[in-house]
């Protein structure tokens, strides 16, 4: 419901700057073209905008011309990108000492992207669309399962780790709006196609109180690799807030 709440409130932003294109202080096409370098940071939803920043992508973009021929109606930029959403753990307490909040694994998730990006641009306006060559890293773990026996008195904890590595391409294709030369808001969408090659491994850790007393056991099971190919419709891939410069 916030994901449609989300597109709707960008629908209804992007529709009223396109009407207030033709007021008399949009600035001219050469004064935006004139900035060689992007920036900008990449979110997944408005409400990952004013609840919490972190994992948000960063993005860094060139001018690229090829040749001595030049398109005055658009631009093209060599792009990358980087996100990390990571936790390490430096110490904690065991899990027998935590029977009803369970600690988490450490976590990696690694993701980087190269890519090539053509913008059209009409005054404030502008659309593009490219193409990035991705690869994603995840090592990390959850709870998997939970199960009380005895009154509470055992229970166990299935964790499952998981270690994949997601590499592909994904075409994208978007919209943003400058409110000055420098300053400008978006938002891109995209389709991804890659290969994912996942090892997992099960850890059953089980306490047992006998006699006040706390039996623990920790059980590893016999790990498994899944792989293939992985293609999704990216939906809102990035609400960006950018800035441009020479």
């Amino acid at each position: 419901m916030n994901k449609i709440f989300s597109c709707i409130i960008l629908i209804a932003f992007f529709q009223g700057v396109l009407f207030s294109q033709n007021a008399g202080n949009t600035p001219k096409i050469d004064e935006i073209r004139k900035n060689n370098y992007q920036v900008e940071l990449g979110f997944r939803s408005i409400q990952n905008i004013y609840n919490n920043t972190a994992a948000a992508t960063i993005m860094f973009k060139k001018k690229y011309n090829a040749g001595k021929l030049i398109d005055v109606k658009s631009i093209k930029f060599l792009r990358t990108y980087f996100t990390l959403n990571s936790n390490i753990k430096f110490g904690s307490d065991t899990i027998r000492r935590r029977q009803f909040s369970f600690e988490s694994q450490n976590n990696v998730d690694v993701s980087f992207g190269i890519g090539i990006e053509k913008q059209f641009q009409n005054r404030r306006f502008v659309h593009f669309f490219g193409c990035d060559i991705f690869t994603n890293y995840y090592d990390g773990g959850q709870v998997y399962g939970i199960s009380y026996n005895n009154f509470f008195n055992n229970y166990n904890v299935l964790y499952q780790l998981e270690r994949t590595i997601n590499p592909g391409v994904s075409p994208f294709l978007g919209m943003k709006y400058y409110f000055t030369d420098q300053l400008s808001i978006g938002i891109e969408t995209g389709f991804s196609l890659g290969y994912y090659n996942s090892k997992f491994k099960n850890v059953m850790h089980s306490v047992d109180i006998i006699n006040g007393q706390e039996i623990y056991n920790q059980t590893n099971f016999t790990s498994f690799i899944e792989n293939g190919l992985k293609a999704n419709f990216l939906g809102i891939r990035f609400i960006t807030i950018g800035y441009s410069f020479n």
